[in-house]
């Protein structure tokens, strides 16, 4: 853990003087962020510090922008890209995966753009919030990038994601038959082929014998627990991204888009649109 900090720091740190900005980064798949040591879990600079005071209490579209818009980029292209934020500010943006999944996703900037930027790789809000005077001044004096050296820099941060991800684990002693179990299912329910089998292969159980032991431990079946890391993950995605049904359908271990909307029907009196609608958004954080 420690080696794979400092080696991250000092990347990190590497990155920041040759290129200026400040780094954020966002943990998706944690309750909270345990290495703000090494990485603030929100935007901590001067820019964003005004847009935040220029906002007031109402910071809502920059924390949607970054958890929901951006988010659902990162899940759809799986690669580095960037975005201007409604006040014109240039973030780069690199997601890191494990096993198919969005761990993190970390910001690098704000910067000033410098040229025409590339819309191919650039998502920008729906429309630009008028900046006061005293922002537009602020962002003149950010440090200016060019698309060439952007590009630069997030490959520097990709070629780090093995150590950003060695910092969601903490190596856990899983002794216990269940919390082998659960380790099992939280890396496995997204794969369509998961089953008992494989659940028993692990335990090194037979199939059966696996079967009671759900019962025993869970007092719940082998599809049941499946479908409810499933679910929540699907819930998960519809609150917090833009991504279709189908997608979140396929990113959650579903086997058809139409299966999971039956199911998910069938299982909580409501449709995924319409549990989208009811809750997107509930549990953002206040500030980003």
């Amino acid at each position: 853990m420690e080696n794979n900090e400092q080696i991250a720091s000092n990347g990190l740190n590497a990155v920041q003087t040759i290129f200026g900005g400040h780094f954020t980064l966002h943990y998706c798949n944690l309750q909270e962020n345990k290495f703000n040591h090494l990485v603030k879990s929100f935007h901590d600079n001067s820019f964003c510090d005004m847009v935040k005071l220029h906002l007031g209490s109402n910071i809502t579209p920059c924390t949607e922008f970054d958890m929901i818009t951006v988010r659902t980029e990162c899940l759809r292209r799986k690669q580095p890209f960037f975005k201007i934020c409604s006040f014109g500010a240039f973030e780069i943006i690199t997601p890191f995966f494990e096993d198919n999944e969005l761990k993190m996703v970390l910001f690098h900037g704000p910067f000033r753009l410098a040229g025409c930027q590339d819309k191919r790789r650039t998502i920008v809000p729906n429309f630009y919030h008028q900046s006061a005077t005293e922002l537009d001044n602020v962002l003149q004096s950010l440090p200016e990038i060019t698309l060439k050296n952007a590009d630069l820099a997030a490959k520097l941060c990709m070629a780090m994601s093995e150590n950003f991800i060695a910092l969601c684990h903490h190596s856990p002693q899983i002794k216990s038959r269940k919390d082998r179990i659960k380790y099992f299912m939280s890396y496995s329910y997204r794969h369509k082929s998961t089953s008992l089998d494989s659940l028993a292969d692990y335990l090194n159980l037979s199939i059966s014998r696996t079967g009671k032991v759900l019962q025993q431990e869970f007092n719940i079946t082998f599809p049941q627990m499946l479908n409810q890391y499933r679910f929540d993950n699907a819930k998960k995605l519809l609150c917090e991204t833009a991504l279709t049904t189908g997608i979140i359908s396929e990113l959650s271990g579903f086997s058809s888009p139409q299966y999971f909307y039956r199911l998910f029907r069938k299982t909580f009196n409501i449709t995924p649109t319409e549990y989208r609608k009811h809750y997107a958004g509930h549990h953002l954080p206040e500030d980003v």
